[in-house]
C-alpha cells in the first residue's frame, strides 16, 4: 500500500471516529480524559494525522461502548 492510500485510510478512520463520538455526544476533551490522553491526540486522530495504538483503539471503543470493529469499519 502506498503513502496516499494510507493517508486516505487514516482520514476515513478519523472521520468514522468523529461521527461515532458525536453520535454519543462526547467531546474530544471528554474522550481524551477518559482514556488518559491529551485532547489534541483525539483531534490528530480524527484529522488523520495520528494512528492510534491497538490499546488506544480498545480504550476508545470501551468509552464509546462499542466494539473495536465498529471503529475500524471504514
Amino acid at each position: 500500500m502506498d503513502e496516499p492510500d494510507i493517508k486516505i485510510l487514516k482520514k476515513r478512520f478519523g472521520d468514522n471516529l468523529k461521527r461515532i463520538r458525536e453520535i454519543h455526544n462526547i467531546s474530544q476533551k471528554q474522550l481524551a480524559f477518559e482514556i488518559n490522553k491529551d485532547h489534541t491526540t483525539i483531534s490528530r486522530i480524527e484529522r488523520g494525522l495520528l494512528t492510534p495504538s491497538l490499546i488506544t483503539l480498545f480504550e476508545i471503543a470501551d468509552v464509546l461502548n462499542i466494539e473495536v470493529e465498529e471503529l475500524v469499519r471504514i
